[in-house]
């Protein structure tokens, strides 16, 4: 929130020294993303916000305490506009990751929250990680991203219009399902308008979608889209009046892809930002956050403070709290980076709110199971009846795995004998057995006797393999784990970990999380898993906005067709 009026006359007083700062940054070189300029400055702080920025030459007041900057550049903290707090890391455990890389604000979105806890849940969150020491703002999910049996209740828009009137709430989190606000869904719309009348923003998820389509959400309100991938696809959402988000991710690394293609047009990056979309902790792990982002983009020679703007005042600016951050100017907090060089975005120091924080990787402080977001499986008895997990005879579709996320339809005739070679048994699960999906899918490893995840969009146990009776021991197993990921072998489990939270996040810091998954990736590796991100691969073989196919709560859906193509057991 904006200061409010006493604040500020308390901050201009500081500024005309007529009372003591909190501390006082002296001799820096202040990266000002207004103006795109680098000042020689001193900086004054009082009550975590910045009353003044002042050059060295002019005198300053008194101040509880002195730091001196000489020879850092100071920068405004960096800002992820676009995060998925819940790919195996937590919100809190992410955040305490990236603080010390610089990335001081994460604009999250909320699905897997929502979806477990509904409105309820969610808000006491929301409350909860405000004693946390990163800044949060949330985006609210309108939609699930696979189609839920109860969904018109717990996506109503009234819930909708609650969660969106949370001032930690800024706005409506990417819209996957595109087509249906051209067919003009009365309750997707209604939604919209709430946005609006709060002066929320709308994300958009806006691939494949082109030309007229492409003009007529612009003109529905969406305000923004982090799917192009190319430079084509940014400048046609640009020159529509849309802020776009280059990504850089484990799920999609576009950003070398786009940038060249913007530098050499000669494209105003105003409305431009970036994002790591999703990264799953070893690409965290391995690349930074945002300031890896930023990297990225000095590889390309872009202006060092160009860069550093897309990572803070642009996403401030596109959400409207450039009053709070984005910059070093009166009023903001005092989210101050300490960098060595222009040429190595990542930190030596951080001050959040005029203060160094508690950044102490360690595990959670918040107890995810008072907040509501405790496992809640419950193993089905007729798991142990292994072959109810095999499709009926016939003819049964395929989900044939192009990518990480794509897939393609295809069909088998299932007589009950043995499958062909690269084909596997693939079904979908109700966390405490209320439904049972069941298909085929191939593409995705060469040899793979079972892998259970709970870890999907549906929130759901996927489980696949080539063995019915491994692949009811593997969920059986991750039945009683509360939830997680596991590999089985022949006759015992390769590889587990346990998803205590949601049954979609581990309570571990990030650095051991990354170590858990660099043992079940290189599993997989050996076990042939063909594509660039296991984790989202797992997590989109149930979503409803990726083509072609998926399996879902409500049966096998043909993703274009919106049409289920196959139906539930049960």
């Amino acid at each position: 929130m904006p200061p409010t009026f006493d604040e500020r006359v308390h901050l201009s007083r500081v500024a005309q020294g007529l009372e003591k700062a909190d501390l006082l940054i002296r001799d820096g070189k202040v990266i000002n993303v207004y103006s795109k300029e680098i000042l020689s400055a001193n900086i004054a702080i009082a009550h975590g916000r910045i009353a003044y920025v002042r050059p060295d030459d002019l005198p300053v007041g008194p101040a509880d305490e002195n730091i001196s900057a000489r020879g850092n550049f100071l920068s405004p903290g960096y800002i992820e506009p676009h995060a998925h707090p819940w790919v195996i890391y937590n919100p809190e455990s992410l955040s305490k990751a990236v603080l010390p890389l610089g990335t001081t604000t994460l604009v999250m979105e909320n699905l897997v929250f929502y979806q477990h806890g509904g409105p309820p849940a969610f808000i006491k969150l929301v409350k909860a990680m405000e004693s946390c020491s990163s800044r949060f703002y949330w985006l609210t999910r309108a939609v699930p991203q696979s189609p839920l049996r109860d969904e018109e209740d717990l996506f109503s828009a009234h819930n909708i219009e609650t969660v969106l009137g949370l001032p930690q709430v800024v706005g409506i989190a990417e819209i996957t399902r595109w087509a249906e606000l051209l067919d003009e869904k009365p309750s997707l719309f209604r939604k919209l308008v709430s946005a609006m009348e709060q002066q929320k923003r709308i994300d958009g998820h806006t691939s494949g979608c082109k030309n007229g389509a492409l003009n007529a959400l612009a003109g529905l309100g969406i305000n923004s889209c982090h799917e192009p991938i190319n430079s084509k696809e940014v400048l046609e959402r640009l020159r529509l009046g849309m802020w776009v988000m280059l990504r850089q991710s484990s799920l999609r690394p576009d950003f070398h892809a786009i940038l060249p293609g913007l530098l050499r047009e000669n494209i105003s990056l105003d409305r431009v930002m970036m994002t790591t979309d999703a990264a799953e902790p070893t690409f965290v792990f391995k690349n930074g956050f945002v300031d890896g982002l930023i990297k990225a983009a000095l590889e390309h020679n872009l202006d060092p403070v160009t860069a550093i703007k897309m990572a803070t005042l642009n996403p401030a600016a596109y959400y409207g709290l450039d009053e709070d951050i984005g910059g070093i100017a009166p009023g903001r907090y005092a989210d101050i980076l300490f960098l060595k060089d222009l040429q190595n975005p990542t930190p030596e120091k951080v001050l959040i709110g005029g203060k160094a924080p508690d950044s102490a990787p360690g595990t959670n402080t918040l107890d995810w199971g008072q907040l509501g977001f405790a496992s809640n499986f419950i193993k089905p008895s007729w798991l142990d009846e292994y072959s109810v997990l095999a499709p009926d005879r016939g003819k049964v579709p395929v989900i044939r795995v192009v990518s990480s996320g794509i897939t393609k339809l295809d069909y088998i005739e299932w007589s009950g004998d043995s499958l062909p070679e690269e084909v596997y048994f693939c079904a979908l699960l109700g966390r405490r057995g209320e439904f049972l999906i069941t298909c085929f899918v191939s593409g995705f490893a060469e040899d793979l006797p079972a892998l259970a995840s709970s870890f999907t969009t549906s929130m759901g146990v996927l489980v696949m393999g080539k063995s019915l009776e491994t692949m009811s021991r593997a969920a059986a197993r991750l039945y009683d784990l509360g939830g997680g990921i596991v590999l089985w072998g022949e006759s015992e489990a390769l590889f587990e970990m346990p998803l205590q939270i949601a049954g979609m996040m581990t309570p571990l810091c990030l650095d051991e999380t990354a170590e858990q998954l660099g043992i079940l990736f290189e599993l997989m590796g050996e076990r042939g898993f063909r594509h660039n991100d296991l984790l989202l691969s797992l997590l989109f073989l149930s979503c409803d906005f990726l083509p072609d196919v998926k399996i879902t709560p409500m049966g096998v859906l043909d993703v274009k067709k919106r049409k289920i193509i196959y139906p539930p057991k049960f």
